[in-house]
């Protein structure tokens, strides 16, 4: 029985959601059994927030830590972690699919029940975008690469809308860039974005 976390949870599954685009689960010299690694989510300093938040709802084992540090495309690049060194919290991860190291084309849906809304809202918060296009029209979208996670995603859009969008690989980066538009894009961010969700 999960003991952090509970998909159930609609926090948890936001995190989650969020963790597999923005998170990576890390070891440091030796195998990940040995008990000498962490899961990290990195963000822009500007978007600390959210990672007050996941603090928040793991007080007893999350910490954060800003930095600053020049990178190729930016100089003084200001950042903020949130690092997580429990082993069973990262078996925890693993157990719901997650896996060590380089992830984007591997990553799917957690493979028990969980909160849909909140796990794809914290997806979409983490690889996707919301706004309006130049002609004023909203729209939400979506970058993945993973094919698993691409056909569960596109599962949701024929449930709420009941149109099947384009899943073409962009040529230049070979993944999808699934979007939604107009009053298709209003029924998908009314599903997954309501009063008080985190």
């Amino acid at each position: 029985m999960s003991h952090y976390l509970n998909l159930l949870n609609p926090s948890h599954a936001y995190f989650i959601g969020f963790f597999l685009a923005d998170g990576s689960l890390c070891f440091s010299g030796r195998k990940p059994e040995h008990n000498r690694g962490k899961a990290v989510i990195e963000l822009q300093r500007k978007d600390k927030d959210i990672l007050i938040a996941f603090k928040n709802i793991f007080p007893e084992i999350t910490k954060i830590k800003d930095r600053c540090r020049d990178t190729n495309f930016k100089e003084n690049y200001e950042t903020t972690s949130l690092s997580i060194y429990s082993m069973d919290f990262r078996n925890e991860l693993i157990s719901f699919g997650l896996t060590y190291g380089k992830k984007s084309n591997l990553i799917k849906i957690p493979n028990c029940e969980f909160s849909t809304r909140d796990f794809y809202r914290g997806l979409i918060d983490g690889d996707g975008s919301l706004g309006f296009t130049k002609e004023n029209f909203p729209y939400i979208s979506l970058v993945i690469s993973s094919e698993d996670m691409k056909n569960s995603y596109i599962d949701l859009i024929i449930e709420i809308t009941g149109v099947c969008p384009k899943q073409n690989r962009n040529a230049r980066d070979d993944v999808y860039n699934i979007m939604i538009t107009r009053d298709n894009a209003k029924k998908i961010v009314s599903f997954l974005y309501q009063e008080g969700d985190l």
